[in-house]
This record gives structure tokens, sequence and C-alpha cells, in this order.
């Protein structure tokens, strides 16, 4: 049973049902699946080349804290929120992600290269 709203819930509480042996209810909840999880996929694709957050509904699994200041920008502001992280994205994985966002918000912040990726 999916109990919060949030689309990345959402997206964990569908993926199980994906898994299901009736090919027409593997297509909707598919389909489900794929319309449900299209704001993460925007959120990924706007961290990993462009090392912004941008996460007004906190459905992300990365974390921002805004009140850190540039020069801990590496080791504070952002983080992994396990807890909306779906299933279908490891925590390795995960991890990995948080690292390539940092690296370009870092090159883009820290060191004034805002040029294309």
């Amino acid at each position: 049973a999916v109990v919060s709203t949030q689309s990345g819930h959402y997206g964990r509480g569908l993926y199980m049902f994906l898994h299901h042996g009736n090919p027409d209810f593997h297509n909707l909840v598919s389909k489900i699946l794929h319309l449900t999880t299209r704001p993460l996929g925007e959120m990924l694709q706007r961290w990993i080349y462009e090392g912004e957050c941008q996460d007004s509904f906190g459905e992300f699994f990365i974390t921002v804290d805004d009140d850190v200041s540039p020069d801990l920008l590496w080791e504070s502001k952002y983080s992994l929120n396990i807890d909306m992280l779906p299933t279908f994205i490891s925590k390795k994985m995960a991890e990995r992600i948080l690292l390539i966002g940092k690296t370009i918000n870092f090159i883009r912040v820290v060191c004034k290269d805002s040029s294309t990726i």
C-alpha cells in the first residue's frame, strides 16, 4: 500500500506491482509507473546535467540545505534522503547520482564555470 502522496512513494508502490503475472495488468501498471515517475526523471536530468536540485514538493531523494554557505557546499549542502529512494534505484547508484550532481554544482558555483556539460 502507498501511504504518502509523494510521487517517489507512488513509484515505489507501483513498482512492486510491475511483476504481476497478468500481461494486461502489467501493461497498465507500466503506463501508470511511467507517468508517475516523470517528475523524478526530470529532477534526475536537471541534477545530473546542471547540478541543480529543483524539488518544490520534497519528492526527490536528494535534499538541499539552503542554509549552508558555499565554502561548505561539498560537505554539507546536499545529502541523500533514503526514505524517498525508489526501489529501482539502489543506494549505491543513488550515491553516484549524488556525487555527479555535487560535482557539477561545485564546478558551477565554486569554480564559476557555467559552460555546457
